[in-house]
């Protein structure tokens, strides 16, 4: 490789080192501690990328959800922490990134009645991963509204497409800034309980966790 290619490869990378923020602190850590084995696993990696198996990550259940067509969907209205026998869907707990970036959310434009995939994770993943896997960004983004219409076809915890198990259903939806997070719904002590992850977060998901998807 020449002078010139190599200089360009390293301008390359720089130019898209925002991607080494994927990355866990412990590896980013061992790279800078041991950066020519990296390198040399980086150089490895390419020189072998047509013959690396792709590991399956997700598998497409057979099961979907049907969504009705969704109207001016208000959150504060619809996420409510009420165990009470009259609650649309009994919600235990909130935490605060839901608090603070999707509870002011207010969705005005229709959104069509369509069905969403459901896939099961087959081990652990960062997000990043487990959006490509799905067909990129345009793929998985779904409305809260359609997230909160699939909870409330389960609104007591019985059994369906989303979990009762203790482990997360997951969509990625977008907040109050327009950023898309990571929004996750799994039953604990007799209610619904939400959480909201940044995607940069650095988080695996559990094999065994669900995420909804077009």
């Amino acid at each position: 490789m020449s002078e010139q290619q190599i200089s360009k490869l390293v301008g390359a990378l720089t130019e898209h080192q925002r991607h080494f923020g994927k990355m866990p602190t412990d590896d980013r850590q061992w790279v800078i501690q041991n950066t020519e084995a990296a390198i040399i696993l980086f150089a490895d990696v390419v020189k072998n990328r047509g013959r690396i198996e792709v590991k399956k990550l997700l598998e497409r259940l057979s099961i979907t959800i049907a969504l009705p067509t969704i109207r001016d969907f208000k959150a504060v209205e619809h996420f409510v922490v009420d165990m009470s026998s009259s609650a649309k869907v009994k919600i235990s707990g909130l935490g605060d990134n839901f608090e603070t970036h999707f509870l002011p959310r207010v969705e005005r434009d229709e959104v069509a009645a369509e069905e969403l995939a459901v896939y099961k994770l087959l081990e652990r993943a960062y997000d990043p991963a487990i959006i490509t896997a799905l067909g990129g960004e345009a793929k998985v983004e779904i409305t809260l509204g359609q997230f909160f219409a699939a909870f409330a076809k389960q609104p007591n915890g019985e059994k369906g497409a989303l979990l009762t198990n203790g482990y997360g259903s997951v969509g990625y939806i977008r907040g109050i800034k327009r950023v898309l997070w990571a929004v996750s719904g799994s039953w604990s002590v007799g209610g619904w309980s939400f959480e909201a992850f940044p995607l940069g977060y650095p988080y695996r998901w559990d094999g065994g966790d669900q995420f909804l998807s077009r």
